[in-house]
């Protein structure tokens, strides 16, 4: 990344309208094919501000406040991982974004997702809590879990 800048650029707010009318609120900076960036529980957008920088050059990022949080409206009644996988689904299909990138608690959603939504290609993860135990064999035989997919076929899962 020689050459690149990694300082704050500044982000242009936006939002989408959820299915039951809720704000999703999100910064978008850079240019390029469209990655989603999806926080944690106690977490903003404002956290993804390097990232996003570093990104800018060759993506299109955008970074949304989860409901409760920052731009977005409140979580509300039935709030739970679905409506949050629906927010997500939301913002791609106004976006036309392809690429999701989840941290922490927002990995689980974007893995769970990407389960779901056939619209996301390309999904990376850092640091899901997750546990698995370590009696816990690949069906491939070498590291790593293969998890099958709702929409059919096998996700790799690494083991680190």
């Amino acid at each position: 990344m020689s050459g690149k800048s990694l300082t704050a650029t500044a982000a242009e707010l936006g939002e989408v309208r959820a299915d039951d009318g809720t704000r999703i609120g999100y910064r978008r900076t850079g240019r390029g094919p469209a990655v989603v960036l999806v926080h944690g529980a106690m977490m903003t957008s404002q956290l993804f501000e390097g990232l996003a920088a570093a990104l800018a050059a060759d993506f299109t990022v955008y970074s949304p406040d989860r409901r409760g949080r920052g731009l977005s409206g409140p979580t509300g009644p039935g709030y739970g991982i679905g409506t949050e996988i629906a927010d997500l689904a939301v913002l791609l299909r106004e976006t036309g974004a392809h690429n999701v990138f989840g941290l922490s608690s927002g990995a689980l959603i974007s893995l769970n997702a990407a389960l779901e939504l056939p619209e996301i290609r390309k999904l990376a993860l850092y640091e899901p809590p997750l546990a698995v135990p370590r009696t816990a064999r690949c069906r491939s035989g070498g590291h790593g879990t293969n998890v099958r997919s709702r929409r059919g076929g096998w996700v790799r899962r690494s083991s680190v």
